[in-house]
């Protein structure tokens, strides 16, 4: 991720604002994911989907409940999940959002900085 910030602020100097808001939010997200996988693996495993893409597997079959528990056994958990949701409004709220999300989606279809194509779809 922050390759990917380094080469924004290379190539577009101006967008150093969105773009940290956004590398905040994804880092947050990841962070928030690897403790949801981790609650999950520990839990509950059998929800965790293995036979069916690297989609279904990466989407944890998530509820209400288990933001609560998790929150009571990590606290820190529900202040990320709160700092996460004022990141993605900051984020599609900001004014170079828009050109931000062109240009990261003209960086995913070069071959200099190609990624999977299931991930393209989410940028």
């Amino acid at each position: 991720m922050h390759t990917l910030y380094d080469i924004v602020l290379s190539n577009k100097p101006h967008l150093k604002s969105s773009a940290g808001i956004s590398l905040k939010w994804q880092s947050t997200a990841l962070k928030i994911n690897s403790l949801k996988f981790k609650y999950l693996l520990k839990s509950d495993p059998g929800r965790i989907v293995r036979d069916k893409g690297l989609k279904s597997f990466v989407d944890l079959n998530w509820f209400w409940r288990d933001s609560r528990d998790l929150g009571k056994a990590n606290p820190s958990f529900l202040k990320m999940e709160s700092e996460m949701r004022e990141l993605e409004k900051g984020n599609s709220s900001h004014p170079d959002w828009p050109e931000l999300k062109s240009y990261l989606r003209a960086l995913t279809k070069s071959e200099a900085h190609s990624v999977m194509p299931e991930y393209q779809a989410k940028i």
